[in-house]
């Protein structure tokens, strides 16, 4: 799933079969601010992540976590945000096992 230049993302409409098989999200060069609790906790099969180019500021508490264990590497691209090092909380990455992420 890709979308680029985008200032709203509706969720609602993917059918939750589809949505557990992504393995590849690209949202890049939004809007997006922040990333919520669980944001990505059904997405079992994600193995890439690319929030580029948003306006990225704050990683809430287990963001990343997953409902289900995986043993796939989880691709999580963060550059061109806003982060810095009051962006994220002790517990932004818990429940992400398997992630490498970059950002700057």
């Amino acid at each position: 799933m890709t979308v680029d230049k985008n200032d709203t993302i509706v969720d609602d409409d993917v059918d939750e079969q589809i949505e557990s098989q992504l393995t590849e999200i690209q949202i890049t060069t939004g809007n997006i601010q922040s990333i919520g609790t669980d944001s990505f906790a059904d997405l079992q099969h994600l193995e890439q992540l690319s929030l580029s180019k948003n306006h990225i500021n704050f990683i809430h508490s287990y963001a990343f976590r997953m409902n289900k264990p995986s043993n796939l590497t989880l691709m999580i691209d963060l550059t061109d945000n806003d982060l810095n090092s009051s962006s994220f909380v002790p517990e932004s990455f818990i429940g992400a096992k398997r992630f490498i992420f970059e950002f700057s």
